[in-house]
């Protein structure tokens, strides 16, 4: 199982994870979305990776340029 998390964010900060079954060479994207609302720090749902090769997605508030960890 996995998850996605930010910590030390800010309020509007955006997390979600990506999960994919060819390497990433397609994915189901943006599994459990979800902002800071309070705070610094978020969490996604848990996701299960059996088989599977995900990463961690995020944004610094809605609009932000994208990032995102490697596949593993």
């Amino acid at each position: 199982m996995r998850l996605g998390r930010i910590i030390g964010g800010t309020v509007g900060d955006e997390i979600w994870v990506d999960r994919s079954a060819d390497g990433g060479e397609s994915w189901d994207s943006m599994l459990g979305f979800t902002t800071i609302t309070s705070g610094n720090d978020a969490y996604t749902t848990q996701w299960n990776d059996a088989g599977l090769v995900m990463r961690a997605c995020g944004t610094n508030g809605p609009g932000g340029g994208i990032e995102c960890s490697g596949w593993f």
